[in-house]
């Protein structure tokens, strides 16, 4: 029997070949990447590979994270986005198993007002956390907000909205194009040669910034599984609404397990419900809207469509383009009642005077007994609407959206959360965490923090899913592992044949816990690379010799 010692020079020396395979592959994918991007023409974030996992979420690297300058009071209000929930002293624990109301706004006070008193008759509220998003600040929008006192609130304001950038981009910059025929300016136009409105691209760069944010850039809901629901400042919520959008979450993955959401209203907003005694699959629709975190990253893979898509509506962009592009129908699940009513006359920033787009200043909307309690029936059967009428992939959008810098500042968005600048390094510094089994090998590559996730039958090592390696084996003959990485839009995938001799598991306090190899050969073994650049499919083969 060999001796402890010997057993760990062996283990030892497996390791290390292990590392240094890795480390040689990745320097070769690494500098076939950068060649790539260096000689192309396009600064275009490509997504990821459609046969990938969708498990994992497509990450993009921060290689040149361009922000536009902040005003002093941009600046004020990102600091505010930190700040804890207000309320906690009243309501200071959330349910186990609550939705997270999203409310994203403008500045309509009297719709504001509203949507507030709806929410606040709503069963279940103290329950959970509404988060109040703003696009710009407006006093009388904030009193409103501060006064709510009926559960845990927090406010988020978009640091990058047009309305707090009065004299330079993405607000109005002196310098911007107006008509087709001024010369010098800044600017591109649209597919009916027209220029950028700011306070119309603010729609879109709201939402995907609010979303962007809600899903991956706070504490409150960096750790919610569950789904979260998102309404607008003239959505009027039934009493019911939160106890109905409970019980629809809960039976979607039994009823309609190809349903991406669950709503509170149909996608016509100008229906109340069919009152069957079913439920509804159809598609999604735009007022009282919720899905979880696996719809999230499907969407967030989406950010090259979304963000050069030319409508300046967020959910016409969606329908026409993202849905689409996810290679099947998709259906929202919801009652035969709705739940919730889109109200007032006008859209967009109208509404801001007295009485503006609301009748009398006031909103007459009935609600019945049967809508101040659940109104749905778990024994339901679903019935599926299909080839509903509205916008669907073809339709070429409105415009609004044609300007380059829209579009960047968009895909910015979707980075923000994305990297990690907080480590710093050369190429390939590696960062080895024994601490704890349940961290993997990280380093990092152009300042950006890359991590193994490592998957054996002894055990799983998971940093975030930015890199996957999984390693099997069949004793005294060959061992398979197999490398996914995900890295400046594209997605690589590895394989590779070792001939090897397991050992036992290390114990779980060690540095991996894998198969290890006491004897790797590797004689010009074949690494296949694949990925998709702009829409093309591109294969490369090399060779490694060991």
């Amino acid at each position: 029997m060999p001796s402890p010692r010997k057993s760990l020079r062996i283990k030892d020396a497996a390791v290390r070949r292990f590392l240094s395979l890795v480390l040689i592959t990745l320097l070769g994918v690494f500098l076939f990447i950068f060649l790539l991007t260096t000689i192309s023409d396009t600064h275009i974030v490509s997504p990821s590979s459609p046969h990938v996992d969708s498990e994992f979420t497509n990450i993009y690297v921060r290689r040149d994270l361009t922000l536009p300058k902040q005003t002093e009071l941009s600046t004020q209000l990102e600091k505010q986005n930190s700040f804890p929930p207000r309320n906690r002293d009243r309501f200071p624990k959330l349910a186990k198993d609550h939705i997270v109301i999203v409310l994203y706004v403008h500045n309509r006070p009297q719709y504001l007002q509203v949507v507030v008193q709806s929410l606040s008759k709503v069963v279940g509220i103290s329950e959970t956390l509404l988060i109040v998003s703003h696009d710009g600040y407006y006093e009388e929008m904030n009193k409103i907000v501060e006064g709510i006192n009926f559960c845990q609130v927090k406010q988020i304001f978009a640091p990058f909205s047009p309305h707090l950038f009065p004299n330079s981009f993405p607000g109005v910059s002196p310098n911007d194009c107006k008509d087709k025929d001024d010369k010098l300016c800044e600017g591109n136009s649209d597919q009916y040669k027209n220029y950028r409105s700011p306070k119309i691209v603010s729609l879109k760069h709201h939402w995907w910034w609010m979303m962007n944010t809600v899903w991956d850039g706070l504490d409150e809901t960096g750790g919610h599984s569950g789904h979260i629901l998102f309404i607008e400042e003239d959505h009027f919520i039934f009493p019911n609404a939160y106890r109905n959008l409970q019980l629809l979450t809960a039976l979607k993955p039994l009823k309609c397990p190809n349903c991406y959401a669950a709503n509170l209203a149909p996608s016509d907003v100008n229906s109340r419900g069919e009152d069957f005694d079913s439920l509804i699959a159809e598609k999604m629709g735009n007022v009282g809207y919720s899905f979880n975190r696996t719809v999230w990253r499907k969407i967030h893979q989406k950010a090259k469509e979304f963000c050069f898509f030319d409508d300046y509506n967020w959910d016409i962009t969606m329908w026409a383009t993202v849905y689409p592009s996810f290679g099947h129908p998709v259906y929202t699940l919801r009652g035969s009642r709705t739940s919730a009513v889109h109200f007032g006359k006008c859209g967009l920033h109208q509404g801001q005077g007295k009485n503006a787009c609301i009748d009398n200043g006031m909103v007459n909307i009935q609600i019945h007994d049967s809508d101040r309690n659940v109104n749905i029936k778990s024994e339901w059967d679903v019935r599926t609407f299909t080839h509903q009428t509205g916008y669907k992939a073809g339709f070429r959008g409105w415009g609004g959206w044609g300007d380059e810098r829209d579009r960047g500042l968009c895909l910015t968005f979707a980075q923000l959360y994305h990297s990690d600048d907080a480590v710093d390094g050369d190429l390939l510094k590696l960062l080895v965490r024994p601490s704890s089994y349940e961290q993997g090998l990280c380093f990092t590559c152009l300042n950006q923090k890359i991590c193994l996730q490592v998957e054996s039958r002894c055990g799983v090592f998971s940093c975030e899913p930015m890199m996957i390696v999984s390693f099997t084996s069949e004793p005294m003959k060959t061992c398979k592992f197999q490398m996914v990485i995900h890295l400046m839009g594209f997605a690589l995938n590895i394989d590779y044949l070792v001939r090897c001799r397991p050992l036992e598991c290390e114990s779980p306090d060690a540095l991996f816990l894998l198969q290890l190899c006491e004897d790797i050969v590797l004689k010009n073994t074949h690494s296949y690379a694949n990925w998709v650049i702009n829409g093309r499919q591109v294969d490369e083969k090399f060779t490694i010799a060991w």
